[in-house]
């Protein structure tokens, strides 16, 4: 392939190979990207579909969560949602190849070389795509604000880098040794998962080596907690925590037995006041009593992050600052950490705005964190060079024309976010494959076969789908399902940790919740 590249690309009238001729055209990469990219134009051509959602059903079926070779199984209907007439195209150009297994016929790349010129291509298609847009006068998404502009960026780390972490508030900081955990998710579905995630992490030994805990929307709510009651953990020689479950875990499933966003939405309409200072007081009443955000401990820095309205900018909540670079800053916060955390699960239209009164920065307005910072990872993508991502983000529900005027408005805020989650993890990913960075990902939504690892906990796909698919929302959920979520969270931290962070970490022997499994 790439030395039928290199003669499509020598000049005209050439008919011998040169040395030079080799290191100017025979870029194997480039032949790799071409091939791919011209495969993927013939083959949306022939099927007569989108080339992006070609390329997303492409990636899905043969590109892992963490980068790595896929497969998928051959249907009546294709291969991974790809209709035949484009199978048939990629296997013609070899992109992909078949195999028979396990009495069955699947599908997978030809070869690991294809992974890296793949990601940059579907990369590169997005980012001409965002272009064809704005050029058209529609708005683009806005997924970084680097100094000088990514033309101005020296070599592919700082690249990188800027595509994924912008925060104006962090910019200064140089990326040097450290672990950031950065958590997300709405509902207390992704609050259990992110409870399971980090009690995995305490049974590894590994909550004293963060050094930053980012997180926001129902992900702060546990992480909150942690941060709470981190001088309480007593940890051991070995790092873990005897009283991880008796102050973290617990308190968090008597939370999960209330519903709280209608409550805070009606108590708000009875009382004239905004209902995200109603689900502040329950919070308050229910978990962090009237701590503030001094109460937090100094190592590992705990961040909260909302998005704020006036500038469109992330808005960060910590011990030492809250604020950011247009508004300004409040040193050292007396801010209530229930206030904080209510206001990264602003979420529109029932708890949104969280407006605050400060002395330094004024009389302000906030929204979800999730709006601008999708995976938590602003505060500390430039920081550190290890930064786990725990996504408890579910998969986007499906919308119905016939369903009323309210479902409709959640529907598009869900679609207006989901293309920025996608590309935010993407680039992640990018950057983790290419060694720019250490770290691992992991999602509410993931596959264990997806990690190449042995001995997981049995977790059945049907199963986790269904987890995921828990509505996120600060309902009621019983307390069988609780235990669900947070096992899950367990099982699939558990996985990824040692596939792609510590591959010396033993394996989890069995779930918190023995008897409830995943489902």
């Amino acid at each position: 392939m790439t030395c039928a590249a290199l003669w499509d690309r020598l000049p005209a009238g050439r008919t011998t190979i040169t040395e030079d001729d080799v290191r100017s055209f025979g870029d194997v990469d480039h032949a790799l990207r071409t091939l791919y990219d011209d495969a993927m134009r013939v083959a949306a051509t022939e099927a007569g579909i989108e080339e992006k959602r070609l390329r997303d059903d492409f990636a899905k079926a043969f590109l892992t969560v963490m980068g790595t070779r896929g497969t998928a199984y051959r249907s009546d209907e294709g291969v991974g949602g790809m209709p035949w007439p484009a199978i048939n195209v990629l296997e013609s150009r070899h992109v992909i190849r078949a195999e028979w297994r396990a009495r069955a016929h699947w599908y997978e790349l030809t070869h690991d070389r294809f992974i890296g010129p793949i990601v940059r291509s579907n990369r590169r298609f997005v980012l001409r795509e965002m272009t064809g847009l704005h050029a058209k006068g529609r708005a683009a998404p806005v997924l970084l604000e680097p100094r000088g502009g990514l033309a101005g960026l020296a070599g592919r780390r700082r690249a990188v880098e800027a595509t994924v972490g912008d925060a104006p508030d962090e910019a200064e900081e140089d990326v040097g040794a450290g672990v950031a955990l950065c958590v997300t998710g709405s509902g207390f579905r992704s609050m259990l998962f992110t409870a399971g995630v980090l009690w995995r992490l305490n049974d590894a030994g590994y909550l004293p080596r963060l050094d930053q805990l980012s997180s926001n929307s129902t992900a702060a709510l546990a992480a909150a907690l942690l941060g709470l009651r981190w001088s309480e953990l007593e940890f051991d020689s070995g790092g873990r925590s005897p009283r991880f479950y008796e102050l973290v875990v617990e308190p968090l499933h008597r939370l999960a037995d209330r519903t709280l966003d209608l409550r805070a939405a009606w108590a708000s309409v009875v009382r004239q006041s905004g209902g995200n200072a109603v689900l502040a007081e329950q919070l308050a009443k229910r978990l962090f009593g009237d701590a503030t955000l001094q109460s937090l401990p100094d190592a590992p820095r705990f961040l909260f992050t909302a998005s704020h309205l006036s500038s469109g900018q992330l808005w960060r909540f910590g011990k030492d600052r809250m604020g950011n670079v247009r508004a300004g800053w409040t040193e050292s916060p007396q801010l209530p950490i229930a206030t904080a955390v209510a206001a990264s699960n602003a979420v529109p239209p029932l708890l949104s705005p969280a407006v605050l009164d400060d002395e330094s920065t004024g009389r302000i307005a906030l929204t979800s964190g999730s709006l601008y910072d999708t995976l938590a990872l602003e505060t500390a993508w430039r920081r550190y060079d290890t930064v786990l991502v725990s996504d408890g983000k579910g998969p986007r529900a499906v919308a119905h024309a016939e369903r009323r005027r309210l479902s409709h408005f959640f529907d598009f805020v869900d679609a207006s976010g989901t293309e920025l989650h996608r590309l935010r993890r993407q680039q992640a990913l990018l950057a983790y494959t290419t060694g720019i960075k250490r770290g691992g990902y992991w999602s509410i939504n993931s596959h264990l076969a997806s990690f190449p690892v042995g001995d997981v906990l049995h977790c059945p796909p049907r199963a986790t789908a269904e987890l995921a698919g828990v509505p996120g929302r600060l309902n009621r959920l019983e307390p069988r399902l609780q235990e669900r979520l947070v096992n899950w969270g367990y099982a699939v931290s558990d996985a990824a940790m040692r596939a792609h962070v510590d591959h010396r970490l033993e394996p989890a022997k069995e779930f918190p919740y023995g008897s409830a499994g995943v489902g």
